[in-house]
């Protein structure tokens, strides 16, 4: 696949547990010839330092004011402009912004992941493509369990508990919605690599290129 002229920007939302982050991953990999920046939207939760451990427990992790979508939207158009960002670390252990940074350099694509993308239209305006990932509510959920567990120091009992008390209510209030949004709805319930071929597919039309045959790696579905 060619090259672009110029930087790219693909936004890719989607419900809690869809599969975004795995998805992107495997865009990059597919696109073996290009400079991709994975750039992810989880990393721009706001700092609560400033509120209690109790407090920053019960925050509501799922709405459009958790996170500082005004950073990220520069960020994403530093990228567009062929410039270097610093792109946040964010600790849920402690749900606080660390100290550290993490350099992403310029690239032919941005790839960006997160749950809220197509909610500011200035954020939303920045994507040459615009992905939602769609999957069952059942799998998404289980799929969220084995990642707080495993990754951000959670127990089951309080993952089920905040996915009941909040996280499906902004589902349905806040993620769902940007459906609407998106160029493409890709499903994510089962065979990743395809959905990862159709978004690559859809953006090789975008930008008026011809077909291209996948690394190997990607058509082995590493």
């Amino acid at each position: 696949m060619s090259l672009p002229r110029e930087p790219l920007a693909v936004g890719i939302t989607g419900g809690t547990g869809s599969g975004k982050t795995a998805l992107a991953r495997a865009i990059a990999t597919r696109l073996g010839t290009w400079r991709v920046a994975l750039i992810h939207q989880d990393r721009y939760y706001r700092d609560q330092s400033h509120l209690s451990p109790a407090e920053r427990a019960r925050a509501n992790l799922d709405e459009p004011a958790a996170f500082d979508l005004e950073l990220l939207a520069a960020h994403v158009a530093a990228i567009r402009r062929g410039e270097a960002i610093e792109m946040p670390t964010y600790s849920f252990e402690r749900h606080c912004r660390e100290a550290g940074t993490t350099r992403v350099t310029p690239a032919s694509l941005a790839l960006v992941e997160g749950l809220l993308l197509f909610r500011s239209p200035t954020l939303a305006g920045l994507f040459d493509l615009r992905v939602f990932v769609d999957a069952p509510a059942d799998i998404r959920l289980a799929r969220r369990l084995v990642r707080d567990v495993a990754e951000r120091g959670r127990d089951a009992e309080g993952v089920v508990a905040q996915y009941l008390g909040s996280v499906r209510a902004m589902h349905a209030r806040y993620v769902e919605p940007q459906r609407r949004h998106a160029d493409l709805v890709v499903s994510n319930a089962g065979e990743l690599e395809e959905a990862a071929r159709v978004v690559e597919r859809a953006l090789r039309t975008r930008l008026g290129l011809g077909e291209a045959t996948a690394p190997a790696a990607a058509r082995a579905g590493s």
